[in-house]
């Protein structure tokens, strides 16, 4: 039995690169990458949860960092990489925003865990085509199908007329190159009955 307890989907292992990776070491994944990697998403999300065992200093000791990150990506990590990914500027305006509301919090965890929820899906569809249950699979596979094939095509919108009333004076202080696309058309008044 495992040593660690699944959080969530997003703690399970990401795949070791692939041999043509060159074994490239994590610290200088963190010194070239211009963008967050998901693993560091996934570190930052570790960091802010009030789940992990945080010391004195407000964040988990370096060893547990360092097995955490290591145990995610299945790379060797050492404590001064992770020390220069926490002082990055995206990286603490990420925590920033993790840390500020728990609906980004969690929006950002359903986003890192995507592909779980795909896979699972897709587990769930295989395992109904197994048992025959094609019920099952029409209720796995239809509203998929109806978000990635929409039933209903975008209909394109045509020119809408917008009609503004001025009078005679507003027209007269209106520029010349706005009258151009203006069509003025006076209405005729029609004056009340001085009897009613």
């Amino acid at each position: 039995m495992s040593d660690r307890l699944p959080l969530s989907p997003s703690t399970d292992l990401i795949p070791a690169p692939p041999p043509e990776y060159g074994g490239r070491s994590l610290a200088r994944e963190v010194e070239d990458r211009l963008i967050l990697m998901p693993w560091m998403k996934q570190y930052a999300a570790w960091l802010v949860s009030a789940d992990t065992p945080k010391t004195a200093t407000g964040l988990p000791s370096t060893t547990e960092q360092v097995k955490y990150v290591e145990r995610i990506t299945a790379r060797a990590v050492t404590y001064a990489a992770l020390r220069s990914l926490r002082r990055r500027g995206d990286f603490i305006a990420y925590l920033d925003r993790l840390d500020a509301s728990i609906e980004v919090r969690a929006k950002e965890r359903l986003i890192s865990d995507y592909d779980f929820y795909v896979s699972a899906h897709r587990r769930a569809v295989e395992m109904a085509l197994a048992a025959n249950d094609h019920r099952a699979v029409a209720g796995l596979t239809g509203p998929i199908l109806d978000r990635v094939i929409p039933k209903k095509q975008e209909v394109t919108t045509t020119a809408q007329t917008i009609v503004i009333n001025v009078s005679a004076e507003q027209a007269a202080r209106l520029h010349g190159d706005v009258l151009n696309e203006i069509v003025v058309e006076t209405p005729e008044l029609v004056e009340p009955d001085a009897e009613s």
